[in-house]
């Protein structure tokens, strides 16, 4: 079993056991062979992690930042542990063993074991698995001098791996493998025909009759021919899972796996040379070294194809509904997305891990190209750290921020690194709106510019969208001082909302019944308390509501979406049933209108 926690703080380790025998082998070979692999480029980390991931496979925090360059030009399967590192590795010792004088058949069962190693190396990935599998198939079957049929073999392993755990048959690694390979065996060979054909004589004419010329061009025709077939029959076969499973169509791919296959091929052959060979001195290093320079043009190129227009571009799923917003959850750092049309609005980002692994993914799932408008409501560097690279992949047109002055540090750089890039900051205060799309705004209700405050919560923005169907309240982190200061010098009709999205305040009291009673929302989300707050116990209790309010707390929801039927508004939680506007609040959790609770003191 495995379980997932959001931050450090949330769990302990009371007992470490101890892995099993094949786990520990695992960790020392795939030691063993990225010190071998290291050695001579020393001074390249980059690099080394590259030619490291393409053989071992990567690492859930190797190459951060060229991974996403991978994925765009849809060549990040190179770094999966396949069929392609077998073969590899099985081509390269059987061609060793030919210069030995021993029956294919012992060669057999020397390539086999090695195999073995190489996946308990590697950590047994689903992907090794697989290949793995169906390598034992085809030679075992070779080994008993008994024909190889690849499409029998491919069924028995899909077979074998299903009577092993038959949730692989739901799993999308298990059902992309399997329907490529047999998309390969199926139109490869007929592709290659129809490409060579307009360039290979008439296949009646014996080759004793062909020319120079056209023995030539037949030898140059089939090699490229059977890579623009793999190529094209492997983007063409994997379009579905794209679309339904990775949202995500890359154009550029068929032109990039060209180029990085090959590459990528002649990487694993010298790395494999490199660890084979690392008894034998400085052969290890001269082969990392050539190694290392051909890594250097796959990243450059991949880097190259990535910046071309129109390399790719995110798409939502079919039959999956645009949500009008997305109130993510983030471990106590609300985040907003709003939906207008075509043009998107996100109202903070979360720190950096969290606009990297959570934000940035979501937005390509919805199928968001671009953003036109990213709005930094609070300075802290949950809010404000996911700024730079939700900038990188989706170029906001217009980035707005709070004209209070901080001392956050993340804020500076942010601004720094913004301006030299000549994408100035705006900055945004009460009174002050923003077009969304054709019939909706954004508008700021607090802070005015003149405002005075020390602590960072009473800095952070408040916004107000409208749209023909609701309308939506975002207090970000605002406390007791803001909730006092909006009801005193802002209108009641520009605080009543059909929904609203707070957080938690780190001194104050958040949400008084007299703030919700003149916002009346038909929908409040609360967003999680922070992990390191100190304000636990306030946090579990629920806030008193009217009675025709309903309570969604991301605890128990996750991320929310809001989406439009109609004219009706429906709300669905990640982790809960859909709940609409018709929905009755929990009761023990209500309160009757006429019954107010006075707001509480500050020292409270």
């Amino acid at each position: 079993m495995e379980a997932d926690t959001q931050d450090p703080f949330d769990a302990v380790i009371e007992i470490r056991g101890h892995p099993p025998a094949w786990e520990r082998l695992s960790q020392w070979s795939s030691i063993l062979f990225s010190s071998q692999l290291r050695r001579g480029i020393e001074e390249r980390p980059q690099i080394h992690a590259l030619i490291t991931s393409m053989i071992l496979g990567m690492s859930a925090n190797a190459l951060r930042e060229t991974k996403e360059a991978f994925r765009n030009t849809g060549t990040l399967h190179l770094f999966a542990v396949s069929g392609l590192n077998l073969s590899m590795l099985a081509g390269i010792l059987g061609q060793i063993l030919q210069f030995i004088p021993i029956s294919k058949r012992l060669g057999t069962l020397i390539i086999l074991p090695t195999l073995l190693f190489y996946g308990i190396a590697t950590g047994f990935g689903p992907s090794c698995v697989r290949a793995l599998v169906m390598s034992i198939l085809v030679l075992g079957i070779y080994w008993m001098n008994r024909p190889a049929v690849i499409l029998n073999s491919l069924g028995a392993a899909a077979l074998f791996l299903i009577i092993w755990d038959t949730n692989n048959l739901f799993h999308v690694g298990f059902q992309l493998s399997f329907w490529l390979v047999l998309a390969l065996l199926i139109w490869t060979t007929q592709l290659c025909h129809w490409i060579e054909k307009p360039v290979l004589p008439d296949p009646l004419l014996p080759k004793k009759l062909w020319s120079p010329f056209q023995s030539h061009s037949a030898t140059c025709v089939r090699p490229f021919s059977s890579a623009l077939a793999v190529t094209f029959v492997a983007w063409l076969a994997a379009i579905p899972w794209n679309l339904f499973c990775f949202a995500q169509i890359s154009p550029i791919g068929l032109m990039a796996n060209l180029v990085a296959v090959p590459i990528a091929f002649a990487n694993m052959a010298l790395g494999f040379c490199a660890v084979l060979c690392a008894p034998f001195g400085a052969t290890t290093p001269i082969l990392n070294r050539i190694n290392a320079s051909c890594a250097e043009a796959l990243l450059q190129f991949i880097h190259w194809s990535n910046r071309l227009p129109g390399a790719h571009f995110n798409i939502r799923p079919p039959l999956s509904k645009k949500p009008s917003f997305v109130a993510f959850d983030l471990n106590g750092a609300p985040c907003v997305l709003l939906t207008s049309g075509n043009s998107h609005c996100l109202l903070d980002c979360g720190s950096r891990s969290q606009g990297e692994s959570v934000v940035a993914p979501a937005l390509r799932t919805l199928g968001i190209n671009s953003i036109h408008s990213l709005i930094l409501c609070r300075s802290s560097s949950d809010s404000i750290g996911g700024a730079l690279p939700l900038f990188e992949c989706f170029h906001p047109t217009h980035i707005f921020d709070s004209p209070l002055k901080s001392r956050s540090r993340v804020r500076r750089e942010t601004h720094d690194w913004l301006n030299g890039i000549a994408s100035p900051v705006s900055a945004l205060a009460a009174g002050d709106s923003v077009a969304l799309g054709k019939d909706t705004r954004i508008e700021v209700l607090f802070p005015p510019r003149d405002h005075r405050a020390t602590f960072v919560d009473d800095k952070s923005m408040v916004i107000r969208w409208e749209t023909p169907n609701f309308s939506l309240l975002y207090t970000a982190s605002a406390g007791f001082p803001t909730e006092q200061w909006l009801l005193q010098h802002t209108q009641s009709s520009k605080l009543q909302a059909d929904v609203w999205i707070r957080g938690w305040h780190a001194r104050e009291e958040t949400g008084s019944f007299g703030f919700i009673k003149e916002v009346r929302p038909r929908f409040l989300i609360i967003a999680q308390t922070p992990s390191r707050s100190p304000r636990t116990s306030q946090s579990s209790q629920p806030p008193k509501l009217l009675h025709e309010t309903v309570f969604l707390d991301q605890k128990k929801t996750g991320a929310v979406f809001g989406e439009l039927h109609g004219t009706e508004l429906k709300l669905r939680g990640q982790l809960e049933s859909r709940v609409d506007r018709s929905a009755t609040p929990l009761q023990q959790n209500a309160l009757p209108a006429e019954h107010e609770v006075p707001p509480p003191c500050r020292e409270e």
